[in-house]
């Protein structure tokens, strides 16, 4: 009963050159049908899993932008080029007002797929006075806490936001769960490249980066990111700096806990990495013998050079690589000399 997805694509664009300028504009539209989605079987079934089913319509839609400027001042040759993407992506047609959830990923009608969907963290639990707004929960509902565990002092405590016609409930439970981010791919994408040539000397950089990609940390590079200890696991130096213990109110990670204990781990805003970065992807340095001195040694072309790869990474995302999913081998800087030789 399976078919293959189907997408549709409608393109416009318009490519220009004005003076020393060239560039080109696009709008997209992406339309994908008969989306294959592995779909939660029923709990009745036990831990059972069903096939992957053609149950989803996604749209993206964009904006894709670039430009190049090409002069010279003097002997000196130069370029500055860049390129925009944007895109929007949303579920079009799914299961009506009925989401699927699988971990912390939902997919709902109206919001881009796979978008986070956790619970939203109010503090860290640090003073007597933030006890005693957990204690004025407990008193105007005992079931504040039914299905996680009450906070204590180095916990956190979620916040209340959901219950009949949306008015809070005064219960921290699963329908507290907010959505966060815009799935699991950014929103936009850019790069800058720009360059030189002077008298044999030649000079390029190229700079990439994405914004707008969240994602729960769970798991991502590794445990040793929770606040947990357990025999034979690693504490993550953030997180044993930063944690709370007694005496302390300026704590930026909860307490430290058993790992059988979690609940600093549920899933919750606080875990929500962004993974927006700005990286110098290559860095090249040249000198071109002349062509006088080259002949001279039977070579048609001598050229010397220094490149660097991944010299530096502007982020906030405190995983190994924003650029890599997961546990995966992160980026290195690479440093190359080389000769060119042209006979």
């Amino acid at each position: 009963g399976l078919s293959w997805e189907t997408t549709y694509v409608t393109n416009i664009g318009v490519d220009f050159g004005i003076s020393n300028l060239t560039g080109n504009v696009d709008y997209f539209l992406k339309n994908t049908k008969d989306i294959l989605i592995d779909l939660p079987a029923p709990l009745v079934h036990g831990n059972a899993t069903i096939p992957k089913t053609n149950a989803g319509e996604v749209r993206n839609s964009g904006v894709e932008l670039n430009l190049t400027w090409n002069d010279k001042i003097g002997e000196v040759n130069y370029f500055v080029g860049g390129n925009f993407t944007y895109v929007k992506n949303e579920v079009t047609k799914f299961k009506g007002e009925e989401s699927v959830i699988n971990g912390t990923n939902m997919i709902v009608e109206g919001q881009p797929i796979n978008i986070q969907y956790v619970l939203s963290v109010d503090r860290i639990i640090q003073t007597e006075a933030d006890l005693a707004i957990v204690q004025a929960m407990v008193d105007a509902n005992p079931n504040a806490f039914s299905q996680y565990k009450r906070p204590e002092l180095g916990d956190f405590l979620y916040k209340d936001v959901s219950g009949p016609d949306g008015v809070p409930d005064g219960r921290i439970t699963d329908d507290d769960r907010i959505m966060v981010g815009n799935g699991t791919n950014p929103t936009i994408t850019y790069g800058f490249n720009f360059g030189a040539n002077w008298k044999g000397f030649d000079f390029s950089c190229l700079l990439q980066g994405t914004s707008g990609l969240k994602v729960h940390w769970g798991g991502l590079d590794g445990a040793s990111f929770w606040p947990q200890v357990r025999r034979g696991n690693q504490i993550n130096k953030t997180i044993a700096d930063g944690r709370w213990y007694p005496g302390r109110t300026d704590a930026s990670y909860p307490r430290l806990l058993d790992y059988s204990d979690g609940r600093n781990r549920v899933a919750s805003d606080f875990w929500v990495q962004d993974k927006s970065y700005l990286r110098v992807k290559n860095i090249q340095l040249g000198y071109t013998v002349p062509k006088n001195l080259s002949q001279k040694v039977l070579l048609d072309n001598l050229r010397f050079y220094i490149s660097i790869d991944n010299a530096l990474t502007f982020t906030n995302y405190k995983g190994l690589d924003p650029e890599v999913e997961g546990t995966k081998y992160p980026t290195m800087r690479l440093t190359t000399f080389g000769v060119n030789l042209t006979f």
